[in-house]
């Protein structure tokens, strides 16, 4: 049996997302209707992006992406792989696409955070991120300024007729306002993608 990541203690203090969500984006939602933010994502493309989130982003999450993603602990890419591994088996799609990082952030970090809780699964690199002379990262942006992000993201030469009429899920590790993902989406849309949908680890 392999060694544990993390003591069990640890990884019963992570919330499991249960009960009623929003339909759009997976969070903890009271109302057997979309929320607001979801709304406003419908008024604005014409389609909601459903996400399966498996995680609350609380104080222990945060802490752990703060250890996976910033402090570069490689090894804790195994604590969920087997939860992401097994949602991934419930969903139905053509195509895993993970989200990209930036080249500048993949040389610094050493990994992309997104295709580590995804190795065990078969995934296809679609998208790459367009490198700007950014001075500040994305977790360090306001609610305001993620939303007003510009398309970020381009098609890897010659995958157009990959994604023509299949069913992609698009997969990240955390969904704050779903920018990110309606990005990805709106162009997979734009090259004939029949159906999307989104997987994340927390919400």
């Amino acid at each position: 049996m392999p060694p544990l990541i993390i003591c069990y203690e640890c990884r019963e203090s992570f919330d499991k997302i249960n009960g009623q969500v929003c339909s759009g984006c997976g969070r903890i939602f009271n109302k057997l209707s979309l929320c607001d933010d979801c709304i406003r994502w419908q008024n604005k493309f014409g389609y909601i992006l459903h996400n399966q989130a498996l995680f609350e982003y609380d104080s222990t999450m945060k802490e752990f992406m703060k250890q996976y993603k910033f402090n570069g602990d490689y090894q804790l890419r195994s604590v969920f792989k087997t939860e992401m591994k097994l949602a991934i088996k419930m969903i139905n799609f053509d195509l895993v696409v993970p989200i990209p990082i930036t080249p500048s952030t993949g040389n610094q970090r050493g990994f992309n955070q997104v295709e580590g809780i995804i190795e065990d699964c078969e995934y296809t690199q679609l998208l790459r991120t367009i490198e700007t002379d950014k001075t500040e990262p994305q977790s360090h942006k306001t609610r305001q300024e993620r939303l007003e992000l510009q398309q970020p993201f381009e098609l890897l030469d010659a995958m157009k007729e990959t994604v023509f009429e299949k069913t992609v899920l698009l997969v990240d590790d955390v969904y704050t306002t779903g920018t990110t993902l309606y990005h990805a989406a709106n162009l997979l849309k734009t090259c004939g993608t029949k159906k999307i949908s989104s997987l994340t680890l927390a919400r």
